[in-house]
């Protein structure tokens, strides 16, 4: 008898044994948990608050720098570009210097600044010249582009005195705006069914009668 209770009194030690170091477990995995929600809420205060700020002020450190050389060249087709996309906040150098910094490190290493720049001038005196050519003018006519709150004014220079005073394109924002409106017009199904008039019976037969 006193051997069985003695064996009730390990087992139930052991169970209770059991039992705290499950509980243990459990507040340790509730500690590690809270510890790694600490930390991620760490790391995100550091990329928010520290590494972000800190790339996206190295990356306009390196865009003035890249604008500081080549932004003259590339600057002069902005108006123009800039009118036909009916975006007035276009920047050739600003699209030339995102193009080049987001390319991979081994990639960028590879590129000679000079050819690569060298080759969006090209590409941008094709696409100004294609511009041009769908307003009727020559590849060498002198354009102004005047754009404000109103629209845009594309002037050229059409009778070769160097002036650029024959409006050859103009857009107003108001025009913009309408045809920015979706247009719903109102029309029957063709396949809606007409509904069915019920006829008097009585009627009916003397209809039939004529």
């Amino acid at each position: 008898m006193d051997e069985l209770e003695s064996l009730k009194q390990a087992i139930e030690t052991f169970r209770e044994t059991l039992i705290f170091l499950v509980e243990q477990e459990k507040i340790r995995g509730e500690e590690v948990s809270a510890l790694n929600d600490k930390i991620d809420a760490l790391n995100k205060t550091v990329t928010d608050e520290i590494i972000n700020p800190s790339l996206e002020a190295y990356r306009e450190e390196k865009f003035k720098e890249f604008s500081d050389k080549y932004g003259e060249r590339l600057g002069k087709y902005d108006k123009m570009i800039g009118a036909a996309q009916s975006n007035p906040e276009y920047s050739a150098t600003r699209e030339a210097f995102n193009e080049l910094a987001d390319l991979s490190d081994s990639d960028r290493e590879s590129v000679d600044i000079d050819s690569y720049v060298d080759g969006v001038e090209k590409g941008l005196d094709e696409y100004v010249a294609e511009i041009k050519a769908s307003l009727g003018l020559p590849e060498d006519t002198k354009v102004e582009i005047k754009s404000d709150e109103e629209g845009t004014e594309v002037k050229a220079d059409t009778d070769g005195d160097g002036k650029a005073e024959t409006v050859v394109a103009e857009t107003s924002t108001e025009d913009e705006a309408v045809k920015e409106e979706v247009k719903e017009e109102v029309k029957t199904p063709a396949s809606e069914e007409e509904e069915e008039v019920e006829i008097d019976p009585e009627l009916e037969k003397q209809l039939a009668a004529y």
